[in-house]
């Protein structure tokens, strides 16, 4: 286990290669990773931060998307931007962080073990 003094690893997220650690902070759940292309990651999640939220909200419009029924879309993070979601990929783009690209069945994927982990803790 992975340790983020002063905090522990909860959780995790993985797809592909990627592994993103879950920490707890203060009663909230935050992404870590040692990859500082994933830290506009943590700040999408960190927006969407409710399973109701994402079920209701965020997965729909990934599906829409991977369907066929919209040929793209995009989706607000609050002020840590927003993710420009195509068939085959997907771009966070804006806030802080350096923008980054990855395939939206991927995203789609964390995003469904992000959903996971937060109605586990009851979130």
């Amino acid at each position: 286990m992975k340790i983020y003094p002063p905090f522990f690893v909860v959780g995790e997220l993985k797809v592909a290669d990627r592994r993103i650690d879950i920490i707890k902070k203060s009663g909230a759940y935050f992404l870590c990773s040692d990859l500082d292309e994933d830290v506009i990651l943590y700040d999408f999640f960190r927006a969407w931060n409710t399973s109701q939220d994402i079920k209701e909200c965020l997965l729909p419009e990934v599906g829409s998307v991977i369907s066929g029924k919209v040929a793209y879309t995009d989706v607000d993070a609050d002020i840590f931007g927003l993710a420009y979601i195509e068939p085959q990929t997907t771009k966070l783009i804006g806030g802080m962080a350096p923008d980054l690209e990855l395939p939206t069945m991927e995203f789609r994927e964390l995003i469904k073990q992000w959903v996971d982990f937060l109605e586990t803790h009851g979130q």
